[in-house]
């Protein structure tokens, strides 16, 4: 937030707000939870860190596809999105969401993955610059000024960066796969598909683990490397493995991606439709650890 406040006015800047939730409904005596995705544009039009814009994180870049819910958008569409909103070569992007830190990691793995490196996370989000009581305005740029062409060159980006269930299903005995959900998802206990359990093989990473969650504090952060490594090496994690990373809508994964690569693991792939399609598909194995 230092960083940031001193650095608000730089005009190469592009401030992201990209806060949104996802609101869970308990569905009677059953062990389902009902998911639906939220974005908070309204918080926003209301109050903001000054010069951000705003990425809907439902349909900005995201969209269904074959019945599995925000699924990473086509790439004509993501880089039409992005130069709307000002961001293209020759830019920085710092990213912010209500402090969860899911959202801004899901935007951060988009755009790495479509080639874009100058991008950060602000580290406590919304939640955090709020505490600090900074300087926040309800004034939103006319679009029109924000345009910047994209010109990335495509052969920067990363498309490793994703993977999907066929991709999978075909590397079970392979690679290291990391489940980013609750315990009580991972071992059946909440059930947010039609199956509960998780994919074979997988290694439980609760992505919470990975930030200071305490009581007393107003807000998340990352934990260090040091904790990083700790959190890791005590779910039976090899940082140094090429790995996959699910939760059930490829959104809470991309945190324990984004910890990955403080420890010096750019090769992780995110699997985009996790639980969300796995979960749903009848002929896919899973398993269930209590």
């Amino acid at each position: 937030t230092d960083w940031l406040n001193a650095h608000l006015t730089d005009p190469d800047l592009v401030i992201v707000d990209i806060r949104g939730e996802v609101s869970k409904k308990a569905n009677g005596d059953s062990n389902f939870v009902e998911t639906s995705y939220i974005s908070h544009l309204d918080q926003y039009r209301e109050s903001h860190i000054g010069k951000a814009v705003f990425v809907d994180w439902t349909k900005d870049i995201a969209a269904e596809k074959n019945g599995v819910p925000v699924q990473l958008i086509d790439r004509e569409t993501f880089i039409e999105r992005m130069e709307a909103l000002g961001i293209g070569k020759g830019r920085r992007v710092v990213v912010y969401d209500t402090g969860e830190m899911l959202f801004a990691t899901r935007l951060w793995w988009a755009m790495k993955l479509r080639g874009f490196e100058d991008v950060a996370l602000l580290d406590g989000g919304w939640a955090k610059w709020n505490s600090e009581e900074r300087i926040v305005t309800d004034e939103i740029e006319c679009p029109l000024k924000q345009f910047c062409e994209w010109n990335i060159d495509p052969k920067l980006e990363d498309l490793s960066l994703k993977i999907d269930m066929e991709g999978v299903r075909n590397n079970l005995s392979v690679l290291q796969i990391i489940d980013a959900r609750s315990k009580e998802q991972y071992s059946g206990i909440e059930r947010r598909a039609k199956k509960s359990g998780h994919i074979p093989g997988a290694l439980n990473v609760p992505y919470k683990k990975l930030l200071n969650t305490s009581q007393c504090s107003k807000y998340k952060t990352f934990k260090t490397k040091e904790e990083i490594e700790k959190v890791f090496e005590e779910s039976g994690i090899d940082i140094t493995m090429k790995s996959i990373v699910y939760c059930n809508g490829g959104v809470a994964s991309t945190v324990v991606m984004f910890a990955l690569f403080q420890l010096g693991n750019d090769f992780a792939s995110n699997y985009d439709g996790s639980w969300n399609e796995w979960g749903n598909e009848p002929d896919l194995p899973i398993e269930i650890k209590q």
